[in-house]
């Protein structure tokens, strides 16, 4: 998707999902499976436009060429091709260009 803030247009790349610190940080064991598990994961974005942003803003969600690719369902073909499933939607996935390339190069070699 892309995401207009202001004169600033934002692309989602790939998900996020948070490491370890955010149990230490929150004093929280068991939080970072938690949020896994949940499929409550960010994303992170590559700037398409730079502009200005100030309040108040409108903000717009212009849908992406590949609407079936969530960053939640990004994340969740990830988690279980590294164990050996999903490799069908894992290929599919391959072929998404809005996927950033690290990620790309990380399920080829986990599909291989």
């Amino acid at each position: 998707d892309r995401h207009h803030f202001g004169d600033v247009v934002l692309e989602v790349t790939c998900p996020r999902s948070p490491c370890m610190k955010i149990e230490q940080n929150n004093g929280l064991p068991g939080l970072l499976l938690r949020v896994r598990e949940t499929g409550r994961i960010g994303w992170l974005y590559r700037v398409i436009q730079q502009g200005q942003v100030s309040a108040p803003c409108e903000i717009g969600v212009e849908p992406g060429p590949y609407p079936q690719w969530s960053a939640a369902r990004v994340m969740d073909v990830f988690t279980r091709a590294k164990v050996g499933q999903a490799a069908a939607e894992g290929r599919e996935l391959l072929a998404c260009e809005a996927l950033v390339g690290t990620w790309r190069d990380v399920l080829r070699e986990t599909l291989s």
